[in-house]
């Protein structure tokens, strides 16, 4: 989308939202970037020495790949450009020459009819218990629902894999080095899948998402039990780990994948807000017309013009124009026209560090995004470490550095996306109207001038309407985005005293319009008056020759003088 620019338009100079984002993102990038670095660096002095270290030129590839697109997100979102064109309608827009409705624009008319905001019914067993403990959740605007919901079943997953693993440890009736064996193939499983729902496709938290199902609940309890028996009968055929070890890393990145779940399911409830108000501006009223019903809807257009918000144009989302067959004698007609203007931010602060951590819906995103450069450092010296015992002269490979390596920059990756979902929000705020009217009409020919006097006539058509249906909305909405291109979503609707000098404005305009056909240039009036004169010369001429058949009857009846 294009970036529009006015000079008379200043209120929609939007505060970037990813400013505190960038800091983090910038951060979590430098460790992991210059980490990478670091570990090439130390490769290429023992090259000549030991030869190449493949694990670590691998590691370090890795972590600078990771560095690299944390960056690039941040200098994506240095800039927030935010033109007249956003954000995104609530239904696809109606160019002005145009006529057409959509479905969206019926969805927004029947919202404004029923003065009511429309939410989807939660389905399933494990939303119906998250709508439960969070009753105002119904409230909230899709994104943040669908957010919710997936939250909730992914730590839900993450709390049944914990305690399936926690029963499957214990377990285990192997004793030896066949228990240790076990135990360690079976941390490993657990730890493997544990971090694929952390970072896998199906855990991005814009993404499609899985939530946890009844079928998805039973498989899981069902390999839980039934896995370390499966464990134990292979076994043998397993090899042997080593000196690796999956403890404690799989008790770590459980542990601290279900607080920051937590800490994400407390970020979106804070989005949440008492149950919003739906006050809608209603008018019903039955007007008698002797104008055209599109002459009420260009009035209306131009009112809406008067009333454009910064100078933008509005949003048309319906325009119906009245059908009215002059050729024919009666018949029906029905018209609407709907129009939103400019939404404007609501509340648009630059954020900084105290006034976020002072704000309750970014305080716990701002705890998530700390967590992710924690987690990034955490994982940056994890990864030292390694390269240090790798190029060491025991050159020993160590499990346990590059398993928390793989723990932490999982955790870290996982709170950067969960705050990335949150930072990007943005409320306006806007005014919405709609008018519609059906009625039937009559038709009929007005003639103008008198028919035996004048030289000079008019004719006109004109419609009669008696008792139009005239209906009109007005509502000040209050609507929310995740993402400047992003859906925009109805949060409230409140009344604000828009509709009655307006339609004040309309119903003088019915009543005071002319359906006489008169000159009005100059050119008319001249020809006019030319007219007139030729109609008074015309009329003169014909009376004085009236005057004179009457005289010249007179004589001719006259008696003979005798001489």
């Amino acid at each position: 989308m294009s970036y529009d620019y006015n000079s008379q338009t200043g209120r929609l100079n939007i505060p970037n939202p990813h400013r505190l984002e960038n800091f983090f993102l910038f951060a979590a990038g430098a460790c992991y970037f210059f980490t990478g670095v670091a570990l090439l660096l130390m490769v290429r002095k023992h090259l000549f020495e030991a030869g190449m270290h493949w694990p670590i030129v691998v590691l370090a590839l890795i972590l600078i790949g990771l560095g690299a697109g944390h960056g690039a997100r941040a200098f994506s979102q240095l800039r927030y450009f935010f033109g007249r064109g956003r954000p995104a309608g609530l239904a696809p827009e109606i160019q002005p020459e145009m006529q057409g409705r959509s479905k969206a624009s019926e969805h927004l008319r029947d919202m404004l009819r029923a003065k009511a905001l429309q939410y989807g019914e939660p389905r399933g067993a494990f939303n119906g218990l998250l709508y439960s403990l969070v009753p105002n959740l119904i409230h909230a605007p899709d994104p943040i629902r669908a957010l919710a919901s997936r939250q909730f079943s992914h730590a839900l997953t993450l709390v049944i894999l914990f305690i399936a693993f926690l029963v499957a440890y214990f377990g285990v009736q192997a004793e030896g080095d066949a228990g240790v064996h076990l135990r360690n193939w079976l941390g490993l499983g657990f730890w493997a899948y544990a971090m694929f729902a952390l970072i896998g496709p199906t855990a991005a938290a814009n993404g499609p998402g899985v939530e946890l199902s009844v079928g998805r609940f039973v498989v899981i309890t069902a390999l839980a039990i039934l896995g370390p028996v499966l464990l134990v009968a292979i076994a043998k055929w397993l090899p042997q780990l080593g000196s690796f070890t999956p403890y404690p890393h799989v008790f770590v990145l459980f542990i601290v994948a279900l607080l920051c779940s937590l800490v994400f399911f407390l970020a979106l409830l804070a989005q949440l807000s008492t149950p919003p108000q739906t006050l809608v501006e209603q008018t019903q009223e039955a007007w008698n017309l002797r104008i055209h019903p599109g002459q009420i809807l260009g009035e209306f257009d131009r009112a809406m013009q008067e009333r454009w918000t910064e100078g933008i144009p509005n949003r048309i989302y319906a325009n119906i124009q009245p059908a009215i067959d002059l050729a024919a004698r009666s018949g029906e007609f029905q018209s609407e026209m709907m129009e939103e203007t400019q939404p404007l931010p609501l509340n648009a602060v630059e954020l900084h560090l105290a006034n976020a951590m002072a704000t309750p819906r970014f305080r716990w995103i701002l705890l998530l995004s700390f967590v992710s450069v924690l987690a990034a450092a955490g994982a940056a010296f994890a990864a030292l470490w390694f390269g240090s015992r790798e190029l060491s002269v025991d050159r020993e490979f160590s499990f346990a550095a590059l398993a928390y390596v793989a723990t932490l920059a999982s955790l870290g990756i996982f709170c950067s996306r969960a705050a990335a979902s949150l930072w990007q929000r943005v409320d306006f705020e806007s005014r919405i109207y709609a008018i519609e009217l059906t009625g039937q009409y009559v038709t009929a020919q007005l003639e103008q001038g008198r028919v035996l006097e004048d030289r000079v006539r008019a004719a006109s058509s004109m419609v009669k309407i008696e008792a139009m249906s005239f209906r009109f909305w007005a509502a000040q909405l209050t609507t929310t985005i995740l993402g400047k291109d992003a859906q925009r979503y109805v949060v409230a609707m409140n009344s604000a005293d828009l509709s009655p000098q307006l339609i004040e404005r309309l119903r003088r305009f019915a009543t005071e319009q002319s359906v006489l056909v008169t000159p009005a240039a100059p050119d008319d009036l001249r020809r006019q008056s030319a007219l007139e004169q030729f109609n008074e010369a015309a009329a003169a001429i014909g009376s004085g020759r009236a005057v004179r058949r009457r005289a010249a009857g007179i004589a001719s009846v006259r008696p003979a003088v005798p001489h």
